[in-house]
């Protein structure tokens, strides 16, 4: 079992940010099956990231858009309910990923046909039409190799769940090659240029790549102390853990089709209004309001005098600050059918999630510095 198995760190998850077939949906999931309202969460806003798309953007101003991706982790212990947690989010995508393999196999077969007439027909092969590429919402192979041939064939995205975290850490640094500033430049949404001998030069513009996954306590906590630089790869994550007054209960019910229909019409719903899905290559900036730009730069420069001589913990507040505006985008399209503008109603609802990562983040920290974990134990 984990080092730090018993229980987690004290923050309750700011459920009542959500909608309330949302709210429903992660009470009903804690009820029936014991899954962490935090690991739900978490799954909910990386799922709805995800669907808003890579074309949508918040504009802070002219020249600083946000986009909505998320990367993420779900800690806990072996029994936490992790992966379940996470893939019961998950299942409307998985849904409309099997829509496009059953696509995908159909033109590869219609495919075939042609070319075969076409030779019949002794028709010069630079013709031939090009074979399909399949269509992916979601993909599990965490290498870097494969998530560039990925977004090579589906420019528009896709999120990345690996079955467990511990696997996509290790591949970063496997075969003596060192990919964490590529995945850094992932995340910022960088191109990505790659040079190979047997396959010449490569792009990939702007990418855009949601990211969740699971990891043990103690995993996670090696990983930081001994492959953690100047570079903050870790701070990218948002921390989603166990809680003392939620503990892990199964009663062995199903969840009702009632609150995974009334999730996955949200999700649905998002991802129609998305620019992809609609074979558009335009971006959609959407601008936050004057009122909830104003309060965000109060609050940020608050927050910076407050930590600027906290060394570490000043860093990771400034990072979680910004993931504030992606919060706030996230919810305002979560709660707006097609909105016009993000106001200051979601900054405070983001608030409250920055709270809760700080919190999470705060504790990992005083556990890598090597603070007794039963501290967290409330």
């Amino acid at each position: 079992m984990s080092k730090f198995s018993l229980e987690s760190f004290g923050e309750r998850f700011p459920v009542e940010v959500f909608p309330k077939d949302v709210q429903s949906f992660i009470n009903e999931a804690y009820d029936k099956s014991g899954f962490q309202p935090s690991f739900t969460g978490l799954s909910v806003l990386t799922a709805v990231g995800f669907s808003i798309g890579g074309l949508r953007w918040m504009e802070v101003h002219r020249d600083w858009k946000v986009s909505p991706h998320l990367w993420g982790m779900v800690v806990g212990s072996p029994s936490d309910l992790k992966t379940w947690s996470i893939k019961q989010v998950f299942k409307i995508i998985d849904e409309k990923n099997s829509e496009y393999m059953d696509l995908y196999i159909q033109a590869l077969k219609q495919h075939d046909c042609e070319i075969q007439k076409l030779k019949s027909d002794k028709v010069n092969p630079e013709k031939f039409p090009p074979t399909p590429t399949l269509k992916k919402l979601k993909i599990d192979d965490a290498t870097i190799e494969a998530v560039e041939t990925n977004l090579k064939n589906n420019p528009h995205g896709f999120v990345l769940l690996p079955n467990e975290m511990k696997t996509f850490l290790n591949g970063m640094t496997s075969y003596g090659a060192n990919t964490r500033p590529k995945w850094i430049s992932i995340e910022d949404r960088s191109d990505i240029v790659s040079d190979r001998i047997e396959r010449g030069s490569s792009v990939v513009r702007k990418p855009f790549v949601a990211m969740l996954g699971t990891i043990q306590y103690d995993t996670l906590i090696k990983y930081i102390k001994e492959e953690d630089a100047i570079d903050g790869f870790f701070e990218r994550f948002l921390f989603a853990t166990t809680n003392t007054t939620d503990p892990v209960v199964q009663t062995g019910r199903a969840i009702s089709n009632t609150y995974y229909d009334n999730l996955n019409n949200i999700i649905d719903r998002i991802l129609s209004e998305s620019p992809e899905q609609n074979n558009s290559r335009n971006d959609v900036i959407i601008p936050m309001t004057k009122e909830s730009h104003k309060a965000y730069f109060e609050w940020k420069n608050q927050l910076n005098v407050e930590y600027q001589n906290d060394g570490k913990r000043q860093s990771i507040v400034m990072k979680l600050s910004d993931k504030v505006l992606r919060l706030m985008f996230i919810l305002c399209v979560m709660h707006e059918q097609n909105p016009k503008s993000v106001s200051i109603e979601y900054f405070h609802k983001a608030q409250k999630l920055y709270a809760y990562f700080l919190q999470t983040a705060f504790d990992m920290l005083s556990l890598i510095e090597g603070a007794d974990p039963l501290k967290f134990l409330g």
